[in-house]
């Protein structure tokens, strides 16, 4: 019974600490790609000409996140996690991680801004600029909604513990085959919003070309969400909206 409470405690703070440090990198990652209206990213390090090195590191910057990202999505990752007992903050280690490596990406990623002209720039266009912000910040939101009406808990793996916590089993198991389909599938549904953020800007230099394609390229290999799905999430987010809407 002592050695359940304990785990249930430890669980507990390793689950709030991961919560916390998502957050934290969430926040920055916005900054990262939407802070800028020009659409430069926000980085510290930036070199003034397109050098093989420099766009080596980035690109080593994001194999480390995808691989990282993906190898603890693995069906083996999880075995591991079950055979150690720790099944339970699984998702919340799964999340730290994953935000090191996006950590890493952001403090050493290089900004290229080459001698010749910009991908496409159009940042002297204050319409363009405007419009472009606004489809950012519509798109974050989009973002954070479809979270939320997936269950954002578990998603932040605070669900995961809650359960163990209060003997529930796994929360996964307590959905609907339509939303153990849609989780199984497409883990993040929110890649046509994501597009918009990597790709609505006036300006496009080499660094942020290659962050867009990759981060557009590997949500897409990795998805096999179907019609249902889709039709599973549209209607989730009709009863949501109604219930956040009627009147009491």
């Amino acid at each position: 019974m002592a050695k359940t409470l304990l785990k249930s405690i430890v669980f507990t703070v390793i689950s709030v600490l991961s919560i916390l440090y998502t957050f934290s990198t969430m926040f920055k990652f916005i900054l990262f790609v939407s802070g800028n209206s020009s659409g430069l990213l926000d980085v510290a390090q930036v070199q003034h000409k397109v050098s093989a090195s420099f766009i080596a590191k980035d690109l080593s910057l994001i194999s480390i996140f995808i691989a990282v990202h993906s190898v603890m999505a693995t069906v083996s990752a999880r075995r591991v996690f079950t055979y150690l007992g720790l099944n339970p903050i699984h998702r919340s280690v799964y999340n730290s991680i994953s935000c090191f490596s996006l950590e890493l990406l952001m403090k050493y990623w290089v900004l290229i801004l080459p001698d010749i002209p910009l991908i496409w720039d159009k940042s002297d266009s204050s319409i363009l600029v405007y419009v472009c912000q606004v489809f950012q910040a519509l798109a974050w939101l989009c973002i954070f909604a479809v979270l939320y009406i997936l269950d954002f808990a578990e998603f932040i793996g605070a669900k995961q513990v809650q359960y163990y916590v209060e003997d529930l089993g796994c929360p996964l198991l307590s959905k609907t085959a339509e939303a153990q389909s849609v989780f199984k599938n497409m883990r993040h549904p929110v890649v046509s919003s994501f597009l918009i953020v990597l790709w609505c800007v006036p300006s496009m230099t080499i660094d942020r070309f290659i962050l867009a394609s990759i981060l557009t390229l590997y949500p897409l290999h990795m998805s096999n969400i179907s019609d249902k799905d889709y039709a599973y999430v549209r209607d989730m987010y009709a009863r949501k909206n109604y219930s956040m809407h009627r009147t009491p």
